[in-house]
């Protein structure tokens, strides 16, 4: 096991990443004020408990979520950790790293590990597991000022294994300048 000095954890935190997790909270939330009233347990109506437990059950969960979406990086390789799932991608099987499209949506960009060459077919990818290795996520082209901090970590951590922004596909210009962007908005960790 890597040693914990050595390992740097990103905050990848962001609404578009983490909204199947928020809603599936708001209707669990939901169920439990319906069973609440349905057993006369809450001095509430079945309305009233609808209406107030998904706000309440999200409101008290969200600090919770919200540190479940973190990429950790060691000297053996990346760690990506989210709620119910932590995956591990080791230095030798990471090419880089590319924008992609979100499957379900066109608007949405993913930053996703991009496999090397020598990396054995399905990996990457294990039939167990839902789709790539996302890194973080963004809406539309323009990303927010306040990402830019979390992204150039990210990108920092692959600079110093000597890891980019791949050529293939060939990316389009904006997202090279916000690589350059955020590599320079925040200074290189030193752990």
């Amino acid at each position: 096991m890597a040693d914990r000095h050595r390992t740097t954890t990103v905050d990848v935190f962001d609404v578009h990443l983490a909204s199947p997790w928020l809603f599936s909270v708001f209707m669990g939330g939901g169920f439990v004020g319906a069973a609440l009233s349905a057993y006369d347990t809450v001095p509430m109506g079945p309305v009233t408990a609808l209406a107030s437990f998904p706000a309440l059950v999200t409101s008290l969960l969200y600090p919770v979520l919200r540190r479940l979406f973190l990429v950790r990086f060691d000297a053996e390789g990346v760690i990506i950790v989210r709620p119910l799932l932590r995956r591990r991608v080791p230095w030798a099987d990471i090419g880089g790293f590319r924008f992609v499209l979100a499957d379900s949506d066109t608007e949405s960009w993913q930053i996703v590990i991009h496999p090397a060459k020598t990396a054995p077919p399905g990996r990457l990818r294990p039939p167990w597991t839902p789709g790539r290795p996302v890194l973080a996520r963004f809406s539309g082209e323009r990303v927010d000022h306040p990402r830019l901090p979390a992204h150039g970590a990210l990108f920092h951590q692959f600079a110093r294994h000597g890891l980019g922004l791949t050529s293939d596909p060939q990316p389009e210009e904006w997202q090279r300048a916000h690589v350059e962007r955020a590599l320079n908005t925040t200074t290189a960790p030193t752990n």
